[in-house]
Parts: structure tokens; C-alpha cells; sequence
């Protein structure tokens, strides 16, 4: 779900905390245009599947999902569908 700082009911960064106070089953992979080591450091990979620092290909963007759906098994999907 795309999510952006200025959203009238909170802030991506928001959204990642709650997955993680909520332990709720979600991969994500955040996009932003801050230096994103700090979000390595902060977050779980079991949570955190990548982040990417714009501006971003969508090459590379399709690459880090498919990589972020082959961790859970469904890359098959997304490539079948993108090509």
C-alpha cells in the first residue's frame, strides 16, 4: 500500500512502526528519498524486505520485487504478470 508523508492519517514510517508493534504477517518494501540505513538497522528483515533511496528504475523497482516475492514464494506471479 503505498503510504507518503504527507497522508491525512499518518506517515509510511508510521504505518512500518504499527506492523511491527502488531506483529502483523506483512513484508514491505519502502521507497523513499532519505538515506535509508537507518531503516535497515531499525527494522527486521522479516519485515523489512528491501528500501530503495529515490529516485529509483523500474527496472531495479521490478527486480526488488520480484526478489521481495521470491522470498515468500511467489515470484512466479509477478514475473508471469510484468512480461
Amino acid at each position: 500500500m503505498p503510504a507518503g508523508p504527507d497522508l491525512p492519517d499518518g506517515s509510511g514510517l508510521e504505518l512500518l512502526r504499527n506492523i511491527v508493534l502488531h506483529h502483523l504477517p506483512v513484508r514491505v518494501i519502502v521507497m523513499t528519498a532519505f538515506p535509508v540505513q537507518h531503516l535497515e538497522r531499525r527494522y527486521p528483515p522479516h519485515v523489512l524486505a528491501a528500501s530503495l533511496t529515490k529516485p529509483v528504475s523500474p527496472q531495479h523497482l521490478l527486480e526488488t520485487v520480484r526478489k521481495a516475492m521470491e522470498a515468500v514464494g511467489l515470484a512466479d506471479d509477478v514475473i508471469e504478470r510484468a512480461d
